[in-house]
């Protein structure tokens, strides 16, 4: 089964009910093309739910990272503090562990 069609915008104007049924009904996924070139798309409501609940997941897990980095950034600083500037800076470490991997092979 063909997951998606291209369709000019034309031919989608003259044909949107038959569209419309082939994206609800038969599921498909529509691209719309102006002059040979993609420019939008239609979808069902259930792809556009899933689409959105990844969205959704994608930014709130992004969020998350973010705030963890900048937890990682203070803890990081206040054990620099109590150890009187012992600790090693851990982006020249990482970035000594990139040069090495990359010079082993």
């Amino acid at each position: 089964m063909e997951k998606h069609v291209s369709v000019s915008i034309g031919e989608a104007k003259n044909k949107l009910s038959k569209i419309i049924n082939e994206v609800v009904f038969a599921k498909k996924r529509v691209i719309l093309n102006s002059h040979g070139q993609p420019k939008a798309a239609m979808i069902g409501l259930e792809d556009l739910k899933k689409f959105e609940e990844m969205e959704r997941l994608f930014f709130t897990s992004k969020q998350e990272r973010l705030m963890a980095l900048d937890k990682a950034a203070e803890l990081r600083k206040d054990i620099f503090n109590r150890k009187k500037n012992k600790v090693s800076d851990s982006s020249k470490d990482l970035e000594q562990i990139r040069e090495q991997r990359v010079n082993e092979y």
